[in-house]
């Protein structure tokens, strides 16, 4: 995107959450008024890195990730 365009953005994108029970988190956020945008994925074939995206009440994206961003997609090698 050229220097100084914008798409309309005006605040944050997303969110992103580690949490160590992200069904339960899913659930609690969808109970609340949000929703559930996605299941359970897995990023890396044979290992526990998990995500699920979520929407608050005010249509803003939540990414539940089950570790940190450096471990979900750093050193893929």
């Amino acid at each position: 995107m050229p220097k100084g365009e914008s798409r309309g953005y005006t605040g944050f994108f997303h969110i992103c959450l580690i949490s160590d029970d992200m069904e339960k988190l899913a659930d609690d956020i969808a109970a609340s008024g949000g929703k559930r945008r996605s299941d359970l994925w897995n990023t890396w074939e044979n290992k526990l890195y998990y995500l699920i995206y979520c929407e608050d009440p005010f249509g803003n994206i939540i990414e539940l990730y089950s570790r940190s961003t450096e471990l979900m997609y750093g050193n893929r090698d």
